[in-house]
């Protein structure tokens, strides 16, 4: 039958505070523990007093009575679907808008999904305005540049719009991987008006 061991509480309070983005000195002040304590628990040098334990999991909002975590124990799986959903310009309403919304609404109370998946449903939400706007705009823009709207074999409102999913793709692309390593910082860029 599996244990929890003091490796596995160590290795599991390291990763939620990492994805929670505290450093350790914010995790002890709100768990009201030292620094020091903090440091050896995620260390792995020792057994933490059962309260102590409490308090960091209430902070961290995680069990550690379950030995292997899923990514679903951190809320993490529903914001790497809104990645992955963003990053297919196939159908673009339903792939940036409507699946990640759904994934968002669905899992809203996740603090994970607070803090990346509100600010990548935004930027998808500017993204679709901002292309919808430019697809509107370009026909009049290519009659008074061009005088057509078709000059010769070259169409505006599609190079418009693949420069757009493009777009949209690479900045995804970076968010998706750095999201991936741990990295939060790029995705903390983007605004939430959610």
């Amino acid at each position: 039958m599996n244990r929890i061991t003091i490796d596995n509480i160590g290795a599991k309070v390291l990763r939620a505070r990492k994805l929670k983005c505290l450093s350790q000195q914010e995790l002890a002040d709100k768990a009201g523990v030292s620094l020091r304590t903090v440091q050896r628990i995620e260390n792995s040098n020792t057994q933490p007093h059962p309260h102590t334990l409490s308090t960091i999991s209430r902070v961290l909002e995680i069990d550690f009575t379950k030995v292997n975590e899923s990514e679903s124990d951190f809320g993490v799986g529903p914001v790497k679907w809104i990645l992955t959903s963003c990053l297919l310009p196939v159908i673009p309403i339903i792939s940036n808008l409507l699946i990640p919304g759904w994934l968002y609404f669905k899992n809203h109370d996740s603090p994970q999904m607070k803090t990346w998946g509100s600010r990548i449903l935004t930027f998808q939400l500017f993204w679709t305005v901002t292309t919808t706007i430019m697809i509107i705009l370009t026909p009049p823009l290519a009659l008074l540049i061009f005088d057509t709207t078709n000059p010769g074999k070259f169409y505006p409102v599609l190079f418009v719009y693949m420069c757009s999913v493009l777009f949209n793709f690479i900045v995804m692309s970076f968010a998706a991987n750095a999201f991936y390593k741990n990295k939060h910082g790029f995705i903390e860029r983007f605004p939430s008006i959610f």
